[in-house]
């Protein structure tokens, strides 16, 4: 009867005779007596899902219209405040609005010219190395003025060697590692690091690189030498200087004095190309062989004219 109300309305209707509709940013059903939504589509909340997470990231809010995430520069449970000026990039935590990375500037410049004790960077936003004597580092790189008492490197990210000697007024190495005022006992070298007695330990310590350059530079000077001994004795051979013996003649001599005197006659008929004629005067000659008379020139003793005497020469 129409007097009697519904037991259960059929979904997006609610009343109690279900005459009347749901909210149509109801995703789903909605209560029968009160209408409100059981589920919002989303982008919207409240009891009938009429209110718009306007400020929220992607329109992603609960029922109650809080935002789960907020969109950069923004904070609150509804993402409806802004986060401070100092925070770096416009950052700051949803929920209190607290800078992720707060400007160190001493003012509130775009970019900075001046940081805060221990802060670097065109934000002030690093932090300069804990080693940094007094925490200065240069503003735009971090790299550190002067390093605390044992450490060295751009950023006294280093340590200085253990064995380098300490010093009340001054670091204990400089910014490359050696040690400013030397070893402790047992221990020699720029860094220290060679013990005394072991100085041939490889290891960047003195010594070692000049001694190396010794030994290259005698390798260098005899190989050199070798080079030019080489040269010098294939010029030699080529000339006959050496390893050939040069033939003497009678003219060769004494060629002016004997240009016309004949060195001999030699009988054609009766003797070799190398024997001596008996009507020769000889004196100092070699015997080849048994007295018969004859004398032969063996090619390697040479003669010539003295007043009328051919001798070996």
């Amino acid at each position: 009867m129409d007097s009697e109300n519904c037991s259960e309305c059929d979904q997006g209707w609610y009343g109690p005779k279900c005459n009347y509709m749901c909210s149509d940013k109801c995703n789903g059903e909605c209560e029968q007596y009160s209408g409100n939504c059981n589920v919002c589509y989303q982008g919207f909340f409240g009891l009938q899902c009429v209110d718009e997470c306007i400020y929220c990231r992607d329109s992603i809010c609960n029922k109650a219209g809080e935002c789960v995430l907020c969109y950069v520069g923004k904070f609150g449970l509804f993402c409806n405040n802004t986060c401070f000026s100092d925070c770096v990039d416009n950052r700051c935590n949803q929920i209190d609005g607290s800078c992720q990375h707060e400007v160190q500037c001493p003012r509130n410049n775009v970019t900075c010219t001046e940081c805060k004790k221990s802060y670097y960077g065109f934000l002030c936003t690093f932090e300069c190395s804990s080693t940094c004597k007094g925490g200065n580092c240069e503003l735009e790189s971090g790299r550190c003025e002067k390093c605390e008492s044992t450490y060295y490197g751009n950023f006294c990210e280093k340590t200085c060697s253990e064995s380098c000697a300490h010093s009340q007024t001054e670091s204990v190495c400089d910014p490359t590692g050696k040690c400013n005022n030397g070893c402790i006992d047992g221990f020699i070298g720029d860094t220290c690091t060679t013990e005394a007695g072991n100085q041939s330990h490889d290891g960047p310590e003195e010594g070692t690189g000049s001694s190396l350059m010794i030994v290259g530079a005698v390798i260098g000077t005899l190989g050199v030498f070798v080079v030019i001994s080489l040269v010098v004795v294939l010029i030699l051979k080529k000339k006959g200087i050496i390893w050939k013996t040069q033939q003497k003649t009678y003219e060769d001599i004494s060629p002016e004095q004997n240009q016309d005197k004949p060195y001999t006659k030699l009988d054609e008929t009766n003797t070799t190309s190398y024997e001596i004629p008996d009507t020769e005067t000889r004196s100092g000659m070699r015997n080849e062989g048994t007295d018969d008379g004859v004398y032969y020139n063996d090619e390697k003793a040479y003669y010539k004219n003295v007043g009328g005497r051919v001798q070996m020469t």
